[in-house]
C-alpha cells in the first residue's frame, strides 16, 4: 500500500471516528434520559432487588411456605420480567424502608409508600401513581364510634414511619402509641393498650373478613386518601430507570392490570384506579394516547400527581395559584386543583341559591304575618304572633333537627317519602328571620298608624315602612346570610361543606377559613347592596305614585 493511500485511509477513519461522535452527542442531547448506574448494576446481576412489606396482607406478606405473596409482589415480578432479569425481593417496614433504598441495599422500594413532597426530598418517586389509600381505624366490635370525632382524646396504636400519623393526631387530636410492625401493633391492640389501630383503610377491610379479627369493624368514613408511588434512589432521578417503571406503570393503569390485581388480591375496586385507566387510556383526534411524555420526557401536566406540579409546569389560572402558593405561602388549592375548584364553585352555587331562595322566603313570610295581624281576626292575630315569636326565638339549627331528623323520619317510616334537605333547611332559616321581619314591619306600621289611622299595610305603602324597618330587615338578612352554613348540619352541600372537605383533604385550614370570612363578607354586602337597590326602587315607585 502507498503512503498515498495509507493517508486517504487513515483520514477517512479519522472522519468517520468524528462522525460516529457527533452523532453520540446529537443522540445524547435528543434523549431526555440519562444513564441509570442502578439499571447497569442490575443487568450486570442478572438480577433487582425490590422491597417489598412482608406483613400486610394482601398487597405483601409471607405465605406459610415462607414465599412473599400479594398485590405489590406480582407488580415487582412484572417489573423484573419486562428487564429481563429474576425478582429478589427483601422485607422492609415503615420505618426503614426509605432508609434501605438510599443505602442501596434495595433497587426499588415498591411498599405501600404514599408519594408526599417530604419523600420526594430523600427518593424519587415514580409517576404515574399505581394506587391510592385512605385511613381508618379498626375499633372492637362493641365500638359506637361512627366519626372521627366519637374518637377524640382517645390513645390508637400506630406503625412508625406512617405519613398520616402526624396529621390524623393533630386534626383530630389523638395519641398514639407507635409500634415498629403490624404484629406489635396487632397484639397491642387485642390485649386492650389502645382503643383501635391506625392504618390504611383497604388493608383495614382485608383484616376484618379474616376469621381471627371476627371481634373487629371498621366504621369511620376513610380520611386522609393519598396516592402510592414506586421508588429509586434519589441519584436515579432523570435516568433510563426512572423511565422504564413509569412507562411500564402507565401501561398497567391503560391495560387495566392493577384493577385486576385489586380483584384477584380481594380489594374493593377503589375510584382511584377507574378514573387513572379512563385518563391513561384517553385518546386524541388521531387514536394517540393523550398521556404520553414530550421530548423532554416529562408527562403532561394533566397527566401527573396534581399536588407536584410546579407554577413553572403550568399556565393560565392554575400557573398563577401555583405561583400564589409558592411565593406567597398561601394553598389556594381552589385554584390550582381542578377539584377542589369543581367542589368550592358548587358549594358557592349552593349557598347562593340557599340564600336568594331563605332571603325572599323570609320576606314574603314577614310581609304576609304583618298584614294578616294587622288586619286578621283576634284568633288569627294570637295564632299568627304565636308562631312569630317561636320562629325567631326558636335556633333555625334547631328548627332543622326537627323538621329533617323528627318529622322527616316519621314520613319516611309511614309514607316512605324523604324530605330534601335543602329545602328544610330554607324553610327553617325562612321562618326563622321571617319572624323577626314580622315585628319590623308591625312596629314601623303601628309608627304610622298613630299618625294616620287609616294606613294599612300594602305592597304599595311598604317603602314607607322603611325609614323604620330597614334597620330590623338589614340585620335579618345579614344574619341569614351567615347562617347558611348551618345547612352543612343536615348534609347540604355549601361552602363551609366544600371548605371542611379541602382542609380534610389537603390541610390549609388558615388559608380556607380565612378565604371562607372573606367570601361571606361579600355575600353580605351583596345581598345588602341589593335589599338598598330594591329599597330604592320601590321608594321611586311609591313616590311616582302619590
Amino acid at each position: 500500500m502507498t503512503q498515498l493511500r495509507r493517508n486517504r485511509l487513515f483520514g477517512a477513519l479519522l472522519a468517520l471516528i468524528s462522525l460516529c461522535f457527533e452523532c453520540n452527542l446529537v443522540l445524547a442531547a435528543d434523549s431526555p434520559f440519562i444513564k441509570s448506574p442502578t439499571l447497569e448494576a442490575i443487568r450486570a446481576r442478572g438480577e433487582v432487588v425490590v422491597g417489598v412489606k412482608t406483613d400486610l396482607a394482601p398487597f405483601g406478606s409471607v405465605d406459610a411456605t415462607g414465599k412473599s405473596v400479594g398485590m405489590e409482589i406480582e407488580l415487582a415480578q412484572k417489573l423484573a420480567d419486562g428487564l429481563g432479569v429474576r425478582l429478589v425481593t427483601k422485607g422492609v417496614s415503615a420505618e426503614n424502608r426509605f432508609q434501605r433504598l438510599e443505602q442501596g441495599n434495595i433497587d426499588i422500594l415498591l411498599a405501600t409508600a404514599a408519594d408526599t413532597k417530604e419523600r420526594r426530598s430523600i427518593a424519587t418517586a415514580i409517576e404515574p401513581n399505581y394506587y391510592a389509600e385512605s385511613v381508618n381505624v379498626l375499633l372492637p366490635r362493641g365500638s359506637k364510634a361512627k366519626d372521627w370525632s366519637d374518637i377524640r382524646g382517645q390513645t390508637l396504636c400506630a406503625l412508625q414511619g406512617a405519613y398520616f400519623n402526624k396529621p390524623i393526631s393533630q386534626r383530630h387530636i389523638i395519641e398514639l402509641q407507635m409500634y415498629r410492625n403490624m404484629r406489635d401493633a396487632e397484639l397491642a391492640l387485642r390485649d386492650q393498650r389502645c382503643a383501635g389501630f391506625l392504618y390504611t383503610h383497604s388493608a383495614l377491610q382485608y383484616l376484618v373478613k379474616q376469621p381471627e379479627w371476627s371481634d373487629y369493624i371498621v366504621t369511620l368514613p376513610p380520611t386522609l386518601k393519598a396516592p402510592w408511588a414506586i421508588y429509586i434512589n434519589r441519584a436515579e432521578k432523570g435516568t433510563e430507570l426512572e423511565r422504564y417503571i413509569g412507562d411500564m406503570v402507565a401501561q398497567w393503569h391503560r391495560d387495566r392490570t392493577l384493577i385486576s390485581l385489586e380483584s384477584t388480591w380481594g380489594l374493593q375496586p377503589t375510584q382511584f384506579l377507574q378514573e387513572a385507566h379512563t385518563l391513561w387510556s384517553q385518546k386524541d383526534a388521531h387514536g394517540r394516547y393523550v398521556c404520553v411524555r414530550d421530548s423532554k420526557g416529562h408527562w403532561p401536566v394533566e397527566c401527573r400527581n396534581q399536588a407536584f406540579i410546579t407554577s413553572e409546569q403550568a399556565s393560565g389560572i392554575k400557573g398563577l395559584g401555583l405561583w400564589v402558593k409558592e411565593t406567597l405561602g398561601l394553598p389556594l388549592s381552589i385554584i390550582y386543583d381542578p377539584f377542589d375548584a369543581q367542589r368550592y364553585f358548587f358549594g358557592a352555587l349552593w349557598t347562593l341559591a340557599l340564600s336568594a331562595l331563605s332571603i325572599l322566603g323570609a320576606l314574603g313570610l314577614g310581609y304576609w304575618g304583618a298584614k294578616r295581624i294587622l288586619t286578621g281576626s283576634v284568633v288569627s292575630v294570637a295564632v299568627i304572633k304565636f308562631f312569630a315569636n317561636f320562629a325567631r326565638m326558636t335556633p333555625p339549627l334547631l328548627q332543622m333537627y326537627l323538621v329533617f331528623f323528627g318529622l322527616g323520619g316519621l314520613m319516611h317510616a309511614s309514607f316512605n317519602i324523604t324530605l330534601s334537605p335543602f329545602l328544610v333547611a330554607v324553610l327553617a332559616l325562612s321562618f326563622y328571620h321571617g319572624g323577626m321581619i314580622v315585628f319590623s314591619l308591625l312596629e314601623s306600621a303601628k309608627l304610622k298608624q298613630k299618625s294616620n289611622p287609616d294606613f294599612q299595610l300594602t305592597l304599595t305603602n311598604l317603602p314607607s315602612l322603611f325609614e323604620h324597618a330597614a334597620i330590623g330587615i338589614r340585620t335579618a338578612i345579614n344574619n341569614l346570610t351567615k347562617a347558611t352554613t348551618i345547612a352543612s348540619a343536615i348534609a347540604v352541600p355549601e361552602l363551609l361543606t366544600a371548605t371542611i372537605a379541602i382542609i380534610a383533604d389537603q390541610g390549609n385550614v388558615d388559608t380556607m377559613m380565612n378565604l371562607l370570612l372573606f367570601v361571606f363578607y361579600i355575600l353580605s354586602a351583596f345581598w345588602l347592596a341589593m335589599l338598598f337597590w330594591a329599597e330604592r326602587r320601590l321608594m321611586r315607585a311609591s313616590q311616582a305614585t302619590n
